[in-house]
């Protein structure tokens, strides 16, 4: 399920978020976040090839919103500014199989880097035919 920009602005406003949970050892974990809504074009033309994830840099945000939305969240305030216009600073990778495993690999990358090979101990701990989902997030930073 797609949540547009709008509908997610309606759920979580900006500001700072306590966030607390359990870690996979049952240790507790907490801490604090801002959340704003200085939002990164999201990644395009996504493929998977021998072990490598290669990406582009977008200029939308994806399946979230149309250019047209995209301007008019700028025009109404919804947004402070266009995504393509949010300084990037890191891409994030991150893989995880879907065959009850919880198996995941992720990753922090520099923003001129886009692409990275999946390392040859997480490739051959699976079985290649092991279903699987990829994503690649942007990272960006408020003005």
């Amino acid at each position: 399920m797609v949540v547009t920009v709008e509908d997610f602005e309606v759920r979580w406003a900006s500001g700072y978020y306590a966030i607390s949970g359990r870690g996979d050892g049952g240790e507790k974990l907490s801490g604090e976040t801002q959340l704003t809504y200085y939002l990164p074009a999201a990644p395009e033309s996504l493929t998977y090839t021998n072990g490598t994830i290669m990406w582009g840099a977008g200029n939308t945000l994806g399946e979230c919103t149309t250019e047209a939305e995209l301007t008019q969240l700028v025009t109404d305030g919804v947004l402070p500014i266009h995504p393509m216009s949010v300084p990037l600073t890191a891409w994030e990778v991150v893989v995880e199989l879907e065959d009850g495993s919880n198996l995941k690999f992720t990753q922090r990358l520099p923003v001129g880097q886009t692409s990275v090979m999946l390392p040859s101990e997480f490739l051959s701990s699976i079985d290649p035919n092991t279903p699987a989902k990829a994503e690649v997030g942007a990272i960006g930073s408020t003005l």
